[in-house]
């Protein structure tokens, strides 16, 4: 279903220049919003249709700010050559950590952290494992900007997602707050 929305998505960009060029922009990446998430256009279309309503003015501005936060973000990382981004697992032991499916699911702040792998092959450990916050660095370009794009939208800042490219190589280089003596290379795979 994920890759669906992503071939949808990447096939009604094209007015946009590149794959995710339109974040570049206040305007643009409003614009998109507006075209693209259902919940940004009922705010928008409702606060237009009475802009006496106070609670249609608080949707609206919630999801302008929410949006120019996101390009302030992209514009702060696109160009950088690496970044630094977190994740929480659950394990039973650090044994169990799977480098060759690392995660797409991480966060620009580690307070954004979570154990979510509600569909996760190993969800058995994810409700009962101990906590695990790696941290990790990954070059800009392997980030999916536009689902996490959308994820911002919808959770903003608690989660602070940055969803990773399938194949994206991730040099994990500390765990718990504590620095690894070698890093550890992982790969993102389907979860």
């Amino acid at each position: 279903m994920k890759n669906l929305i992503k071939k949808i998505l990447r096939e009604n960009l094209n007015e946009y220049n590149e794959y995710d060029s339109f974040l570049s922009n206040y305007e643009t990446a409003t614009k998109y919003a507006y075209e693209n998430i259902e919940d940004v256009a009922e705010s928008f279309d409702a606060y237009e249709e009475d802009k006496n309503d106070i609670q249609a003015e608080y949707s609206r501005d919630n999801y302008i700010e929410r949006i120019e936060l996101y390009v302030d973000k992209y514009n702060e990382l696109k160009n950088s050559n690496k970044i630094t981004i977190y994740r929480l697992i659950k394990l039973n032991s650090i044994k169990d950590l799977d480098i060759k499916d690392i995660g797409k699911h991480w966060s620009f702040d580690e307070n954004g952290v979570g154990a979510y792998g509600e569909r996760h092959p190993n969800i058995k450990m994810m409700k009962t494992g101990e906590p695990y916050i790696l941290e990790a660095i990954i070059n800009p370009k392997d980030i999916d900007w536009i689902y996490g794009f959308h994820s911002f939208i919808w959770y903003g800042e608690d989660q602070w997602e940055c969803a990773l490219n399938k194949g994206t190589n991730v040099k994990i280089i500390k765990i718990n707050g504590e620095e690894l003596k070698k890093p550890i290379n992982a790969i993102v795979g389907d979860h």
